[in-house]
């Protein structure tokens, strides 16, 4: 479990990763993958899609590979 505590409340996360980066967030993470970012890639996310054509959509929408920033996974 994750726990944040804020001085007007707190966040519990029952089913999480923690990583901790040891460089920075732009050497590990893909914005190309995130759909909230502006750089976020259709064209790639089509192509992650293509090489699973026998997943659920509904499988799909939540990996966090494919579409991250969407869902949880």
């Amino acid at each position: 479990m994750l726990h944040l505590d804020f001085s007007n409340g707190e966040i519990n996360i029952y089913t999480c990763s923690v990583n901790i980066l040891k460089a920075e967030v732009n050497q590990y993470y893909d914005w190309s993958d995130d759909v909230l970012n502006e750089n976020w890639n259709p064209k790639k996310a089509k192509q992650s899609i293509d090489k699973i054509p026998d997943e659920m959509i509904c499988d799909v929408i939540l990996n966090q590979n494919i579409f991250s920033g969407e869902g949880i996974v």
